[in-house]
Formats: structure tokens, sequence, C-alpha cells
């Protein structure tokens, strides 16, 4: 089996970095944030309590972790020459 060809344009990281620039990116995570916030309180049947703390506990995580690789995507690379 042949192992997969990463298409022309870069790495998959540089891809990813690129994605994560982009200024439509902080706008679909808060969209993404409300929508995991209020299912729990729309969906039909209602979840348990300890269901809709648990969903929302991930969806923080969830939402943190977007805004740090947004973050991280942002900050720009020292060179690999650079000591300092």
């Amino acid at each position: 089996m042949e192992p997969p060809v990463e298409p022309a344009g870069g790495s998959r990281h540089a891809r990813w970095r690129h994605a994560l620039r982009q200024p439509s990116f902080p706008r679909a995570l808060a969209i993404g944030a409300v929508l995991l916030f209020c299912w729990p309180f729309v969906r039909v049947p209602r979840l348990q309590l300890a269901e809709a703390w648990i969903h929302l506990t991930v969806s923080w995580a969830l939402v943190i972790a977007g805004i740090l690789a947004h973050a991280r995507a942002l900050v720009d690379a020292p060179d690999e020459g650079d000591d300092a």
C-alpha cells in the first residue's frame, strides 16, 4: 500500500495555519460556540443535568482549543537561524 501523497501547496501544518489565519475563522468559531452552548437547552427531549454539564464543559474546552489554535497561527514562527 502506498503512503498518502501530500497535495501541492505545502505541508498539512502550513495549510492548517493558513486556514486558521483567515478573518472568517473567529466568526465561524463564535457561531459554532453559540450553537454548541445553546444546543442542550433547545434539544427535545432535554438533557439530564449531568449530561448538559458534560456537554457544556466539553464545548468550552473545544472553543478554548480553537481560540488557542487561532492565536498560535497568528504568531509568526521565529526563523530557524535565529539564536535569540
